[in-house]
């Protein structure tokens, strides 16, 4: 087995931020280094593992950040937009539809943000909650 000398980057009581010569990143347990160097086979999982996680969150923020034009307006005052929410419980084959409201301070150019949507739909969900219950719920005129 080799041994990757790498610099450390971040501390934790547990473990250790390390980077090798090539700028590659990862976490690896505080017994893993010895002397400023890490076997190449723990260092390459602990690289690949940082990597997804990197991503993944890269993902979600990118998501949270995409604007979702919105083409139909329920109502509308002078500091909030409705949108009209069709759901349907998949389990009862229950359907119906809400409103969910949006301050105007959010919109930009008839586009809202992808995490606005998404704590209205949450907020909704728990407003429906009931136990063992599963809904699915589409935005009209949105392709949220």
């Amino acid at each position: 087995m080799s041994k990757i000398p790498v610099k450390i980057i971040r501390s934790t009581f547990k473990a250790h931020l390390v980077e090798d010569e090539s700028g590659r990143q990862g976490w690896v347990t505080i017994k893993s280094l010895r002397n400023g160097h890490v076997l190449s086979r723990t260092f390459e999982n602990a690289v690949s593992y940082y990597r997804m996680i990197i991503d993944s969150r890269e993902e979600k923020k990118a998501e949270n950040n995409k604007m979702y034009d919105l083409k139909f307006i329920a109502k509308e005052t002078p500091k909030a937009l409705a949108l009209q929410v069709h759901w349907a419980e998949e389990i009862t084959d229950q359907r119906g539809s809400s409103i969910i409201w949006l301050p105007k301070s959010k919109i930009k150019e008839s586009s809202a943000p992808g995490w606005l949507l998404k704590a209205k739909i949450e907020e909704l969900q728990q407003k429906m909650y009931r136990p063992g219950a599963h809904f699915e719920f589409t935005i009209l005129g949105c392709d949220f």
